[in-house]
């Protein structure tokens, strides 16, 4: 690396909006405080629209660094001190390292390090840059985290299993080693000096030989994909456990297909540590084994067998560096991919009726084919690779034969023992190709390791840190329904304006409020926040005057249910889908909910009633079939206050009349989101917002009487 460029840890992006935060996770990390991506993430106020330059700064200042930001052209970049976070492209942010003859040196977190000329970087450069000094309050903290610490877990879980299978794998070596010296004993004993009535003892110790390397392969194997099942069910329980704990805005920040593609990161990583890794660590201590033996025979020869070996870990080291930075760029491709197919697939319906089905194959091809060039790039350095540990056993062998057949001539080395050199060196290039194979493999299970800590790493909600410290929340409390909420505030990034802005509401056991405004005005928002789905940023939600945050999750989930105008149904029986689930659940406390609802009529209808097998998103049930489904889970959960967002929407003025009956006679506290008049007339409160704010509030005839937001709503409804 020239001196006028300086060298910056790379740090991959998981995500392609998060590239800002990546490029000052590698900054920090050239100055020694070391930070998880994750962290820098949250500072950052990363979105699924990326993040600005003004929030990079802001964050890079938290951290202590003195950031400052500019606009200029090329050469002017060039007088800046470096490293340096540059926009590129319009739509990404990558490392400055410098330039040098001509080449500007660029640290890209989604495609690792790189140079371009100055053409490129000319064209590509949109004249932002960030620049970077220590600050006096700065000081360096953290460690350099290594990515072998995400097995750490695994191999201390399943030590005693790892270890008895390398213990097995070490025992195949030795018929190898018996091969190799009853080879010696029969050329140099038996053909040269005539000692035939050793032949059958010799046939013998084969036989036995070829009985005991079976037998201890056979073993190996199935001990071996034994332990990656065992570990396999164990992580991917563990990784959707944590997944279903994160906090909602981990699930804002990412897209559904991506995030189910990493149960697949899970098999590749259990694979590699139940089998790559054990068959590597064999692989060494058998090759150390070997080398012993070799050395034993001869000096010369093991001595150029070690120099050939020593060639062959060189490059693989050179290798494996780039192999990181393309097995990254290939899992992002192949996230937008999954992404992509799956989000277009549900969607299926809106690109037939207007006609996209050309847009939409144009564009998942478009991610296709990066996704394949990428693959075969990788493709073509890996079948180097994968060449060289042949190639260099051939150039051992041609060597050892020259070399040991002077050896022979001279006197100094016999036949037998050339051809058991010769059968165990051979034993020893296949133990280095597997190391090998080991080492080509890692890279991308490095990248697979980064999604799955992405989610491990992510700070927990609320509900997880106080189920942990309640134990379980098995106690059941019964709450009137009496909801207070006082100066609420939230948004999606600490670096704007906060959606929400001092929302306050009381409301007593029972009553009615209905929040109306325009589209984004953050009415569902705050039925979110109510509901615990998002935590706000101040103030305080209270249940009977309680702090919802100081009350055991089960409680509150079963005191405030929501039913929100994204309805979500699964391939199971109508049952599954209205109680999830539930273990030991009433059967007439079923039905109750669905009469409630105003569905059970047209269960009964079906094949099966409430066993029938509904498709996938209840798609053989009308839109507001679905809705009154939805709103059956809510009965059955039996709440006291219930969150109604554009809930009853598809339904008929007379079935909402039925169902918002049935939710009096039950005492509901109901906060309901609703355009209709006839839903929110007959409301205690209404609440007019407007861009998060609370513009207008009362009943219905008190705010017609006023002129303002409310009056406009109405003459549309």
């Amino acid at each position: 690396m020239p001196k006028n460029v300086k060298k910056v840890p790379n740090v991959m992006q998981i995500e392609a909006v998060e590239c800002g935060a990546a490029a000052l996770t590698m900054i920090l990390s050239y100055f020694k405080k070391y930070v998880t991506l994750e962290e820098v993430r949250e500072k950052c106020g990363i979105t699924r629209d990326g993040s600005k330059a003004s929030n990079i700064l802001k964050a890079a200042r938290s951290y202590g660094l003195a950031a400052q930001g500019y606009r200029l052209d090329t050469k002017a970049a060039l007088k800046l001190e470096m490293p340096v976070i540059i926009h590129w492209n319009m739509n990404h942010y990558l490392v400055l390292e410098g330039f040098h003859k001509g080449k500007y040196y660029l640290n890209d977190p989604a495609g690792g390090r790189r140079t371009v000329d100055v053409e490129i970087f000319d064209k590509s450069f949109t004249g932002i840059a960030i620049g970077f000094k220590k600050d006096k309050e700065f000081k360096p903290s953290g460690k350099k985290q290594m990515i072998f610490e995400a097995f750490r877990k695994q191999i201390k879980t399943y030590r005693y299993e790892l270890a008895y299978i390398s213990f097995i794998g070490l025992m195949m070596i030795l018929p190898t080693l018996f091969i190799a010296w009853l080879a010696k004993i029969f050329l140099d004993e038996v053909w040269i000096n005539g000692r035939v009535h050793w032949l059958p003892g010799l046939l013998l110790g084969l036989l036995i030989v070829a009985v005991l390397k079976a037998v201890t392969g056979y073993i190996y194997r199935g001990l071996s994909y034994c332990l990656m099942e065992k570990i396999r069910i164990s992580e991917t329980s563990r990784l959707l456990w944590r997944t279903i704990h994160l906090p909602a805005r981990f699930f804002m920040q990412r897209y559904a297909g991506e995030i189910s593609s990493r149960v697949k990161n899970v098999d590749s990583i259990v694979s590699f540590i139940a089998i790559d890794m054990v068959n590597a660590f064999a692989a060494m201590l058998a090759m150390l084994i070997f080398m012993i033996v070799l050395f034993n025979y001869s000096l010369w020869l093991s001595l150029l067998i070690l120099l050939l070996f020593a060639i062959n870990m060189i490059f693989l080291a050179i290798n494996t560096k780039v192999q990181e930075s393309l097995n990254n760029r290939i899992s992002m491709s192949n996230m937008k991919l999954m992404g992509s197919s799956i989000s277009d697939i549900q969607l299926i319906e809106t690109i037939k009726t207007t006609s996209s089905e050309q847009a939409f194959f144009e564009k998942w091809a478009g991610y296709q084919s990066k996704l394949i060039n990428e693959k075969q790039e990788a493709s073509v350095k890996i079948q180097g690779l994968m060449n060289l540990p042949q190639f260099t056993s051939i150039i051992a062998t041609a060597a050892v034969l020259f070399t040991g057949g002077y050896l022979i001539i001279q006197g100094e080395l016999s036949v037998g023992v050339l051809v058991a050199f010769q059968s165990i060196m051979a034993s020893f290039f296949e133990s280095s190709i597997i190391l090998n194979q080991t080492g080509m493999k890692l890279p991308q299970v490095i990248a697979d390791v980064k999604r799955i800590e992405d989610i491990h790493r992510y700070p927990d909600d609320r509900s997880t840190k106080k189920q942990v410290e309640t134990g379980g929340d098995d106690e059941v409390i019964v709450y009137d329904g009496n909801i207070r909420i006082e100066n609420l505030t939230f948004g999606f990034s600490k670096f704007e304006e906060p959606l929400i802005d001092g929302f306050s509401l009381e409301l007593k056991a029972g009553q009615r409020a209905a929040l109306v405004g325009r589209s984004g005005s953050g009415k569902s928002t705050i039925a979110k926040l109510v509901s615990g789905i998002y935590e706000p940023w101040s103030g305080g939600i209270f249940l009977d005057d309680k702090p919802v945050n100081d009350l055991p999750v089960s409680v509150v989930n079963k005191a405030v249910a929501m039913v929100d105008q994204e309805i979500i149904l699964f391939e199971g029986t109508v049952s599954e889908n209205i109680s999830l689930w539930q273990q030991d659940l009433c059967e007439e406390k079923l039905i109750e909910a669905a009469k409630n609802a105003c569905i059970h009529d047209d269960i009964v209808l079906r094949k099966g009633e409430y066993q029938y097998q509904m498709l996938e998103d209840g798609q053989d049930f009308s839109g507001g079939q679905r809705q009154r489904i939805e709103i059956a889970r809510a009965f059955l959960q039996e709440p006291c206050v219930m969150i109604m967002d554009e809930a009853t929407s598809a339904l008929d003025p007379a079935t909402e009349l039925k169902i918002d009956d049935n939710m009096r006679k039950q005492g509901f506290t109901c906060i309901i989101v609703a355009h209709r008049l006839s839903t929110i007339r007959d409301c205690d409160e209404i609440i007019v917002l407007d861009k998060g704010k609370i513009v207008q509030r009362g009943n219905h005839d008190s705010l017609l009487k006023q002129e303002g937001l409310y009056s406009e709503l109405i003459k549309t409804m």
